[in-house]
């Protein structure tokens, strides 16, 4: 069905980064200031103990390697959505 409505269109793979500090920031954001209500998403409202504890369980985790990595780190959504529509 994929093949069929994207055609001969080019896929590609991006890797979405954020360092240490910064991944640690958004998800202690959590807390007071919930991002929008993604469906299944569980941090949204929680304690800033559980918060600290994700947050330190995701940064030891190291990162991933598939595809393009774009570095999202201080840069806002329309500056990663242009990186990657660039790439």
């Amino acid at each position: 069905a994929y093949t069929a409505a994207l055609g001969s269109k080019r896929l590609s793979v991006h890797c979405l980064h954020a360092d240490r500090d910064e991944l640690t920031r958004r998800i202690l954001s959590r807390h007071d200031c919930p991002s929008w209500p993604a469906p299944g998403d569980r941090l949204n409202g929680q304690p800033l103990e559980v918060l600290r504890r994700v947050a330190a369980e995701v940064t030891a985790h190291g990162e991933a390697s598939i595809g393009r990595r774009v570095d999202t780190t201080a840069k806002t959504v329309e500056q990663v959505a242009d990186e990657v529509l660039d790439s």
